[in-house]
């Protein structure tokens, strides 16, 4: 069952990135004309979301009964859509429109996404196990907030209302669930039960400060401005804030390969043995030196 979920998902994912993300892409392209935006627009549209979405999909193909795997996957795909700064999905389908909206407006759960995959990682937290609803409390007014941006991509006359009227509210919202995000962040690292989980969280913690606070700091400062964008920032500053949103994506890579933080090295190399004794290739188990 969840192969076929993970098969069906992967296909519209191909899809959307052959189709409206392409469109994205080439608006985004036709319209800049900086030999510097020509350089960041397919970094920031493709190199990074192409990266986030295949590393998602391995672990998820490695690790499918592991929840993290998946919550893992719901994140980088959620990621992949924040980082691309192309314009809204035109589709000449309104079916087909409809579901790129939905799938793009996902990018206003990332943190959500992330909320959850930090509860779970690298093991389930005691406050969660004893009170499961509470981090659906947490995540309800974000989630809201997401499907009133998808009802006013849609069109919808109440959902755009709600949303003009809500503006302050929106903005605290965003900002709260953010200040939630790090604290529990923080709670996790600082809290590690074990010598072993504290070491998997160190790289994962700092990694996670450096790539994405720059751009939340940056975020505060333009409500504090009334700025409708980040124009007020110089160019330069933005690219060094943007580019490290990009990196974050390999700090997660990173963590879970090379630190082992979700054993998908350990599984990859056993399935391959398995396959490898299967075919006949090794005859004879892997010889070690004694200890």
């Amino acid at each position: 069952m969840q192969f076929c979920a993970l098969a069906l998902l992967f296909v519209w994912v191909v899809c959307y990135q052959a189709g409206p993300a392409r469109a994205q892409f080439q608006a985004a392209w036709a319209n800049n004309h900086s030999s510097v935006d020509r350089v960041l627009d397919p970094i920031f549209d493709w190199v990074v979301p192409l990266f986030a979405i295949g590393f998602g999909f391995a672990v998820a193909v490695v690790k499918i009964r592991d929840l993290k795997a998946w919550l893992l996957l719901g994140l980088l795909l959620s990621f992949a859509e924040t980082i691309r700064l192309g314009p809204n999905v035109n589709a000449t389908s309104p079916w087909l429109r409809t579901a790129a909206l939905a799938y793009a407006d996902d990018a206003h759960l990332w943190l959500a996404w992330f909320f959850f995959f930090l509860i779970y990682f690298p093991a389930r937290m005691a406050i969660d196990a004893r009170w499961p609803w509470l981090k659906w409390l947490i995540v309800a007014p974000s989630t809201l907030r997401a499907i009133l941006f998808f009802g006013q991509d849609l069109g919808i006359a109440g959902a755009s209302r709600i949303m003009r009227a809500g503006g302050a509210a929106d903005v605290g919202v965003e900002y709260g669930f953010t200040a939630c995000f790090l604290v529990l962040l923080s709670l996790r690292y600082f809290t590690a039960e074990t010598a072993d989980q504290r070491r998997r969280l160190s790289l994962f913690y700092w990694g996670t400060l450096v790539t994405l606070v720059p751009v939340f700091v940056l975020g505060i400062v333009r409500i504090i401005l009334h700025r409708p964008n980040f124009g007020f920032a110089p160019f330069w500053l933005l690219y060094v804030v943007f580019g490290l949103v990009a990196l974050f994506p390999a700090v997660l890579a990173y963590v879970i390969l090379v630190q082992r933080a979700m054993d998908v090295r350990f599984v990859i190399r056993q399935g391959l043995r398995y396959a490898l004794v299967r075919r006949g290739v090794l005859l004879l188990p892997v010889w070690r030196p004694a200890s």
